[in-house]
């Protein structure tokens, strides 16, 4: 959104980065169904991307004007995730690790 990148440079450049799994195929899907006037709110509802409640936020949050704050705090919630996914991994194989 606030990038300077528009959809297709986006994209590119998400598919470049991505190598295999859901993500990858999910992106190569909406890079074949591009809409050019379609926006990144559109873009993210139609990819699926998010659990039904997240979709339904990003949906009343661009009827109220407040999708700026809907993504920034997605974003947010989403790096969360990640990272506690991460630690939760590393914590399960360290110990392993350590004994090699």
């Amino acid at each position: 959104m606030a990038s300077g990148l528009d959809q297709v440079e986006a994209l590119t450049f998400l598919l470049s980065q991505c190598h295999d799994g859901k993500l990858l195929s999910q992106i190569k899907e909406i890079q074949l169904n591009l809409d050019p006037q379609a926006g990144l709110y559109e873009l993210l509802l139609q990819a699926k991307l998010y659990p039904p409640l997240t979709q339904n936020s990003l949906e009343l949050a661009a009827k109220t004007g407040q999708l700026e704050e809907a993504m920034a705090q997605i974003a947010t919630q989403t790096q969360d995730e990640a990272q506690r996914y991460l630690s939760t991994q590393l914590n399960r194989i360290e110990p392993s690790l350590v004994f090699y």
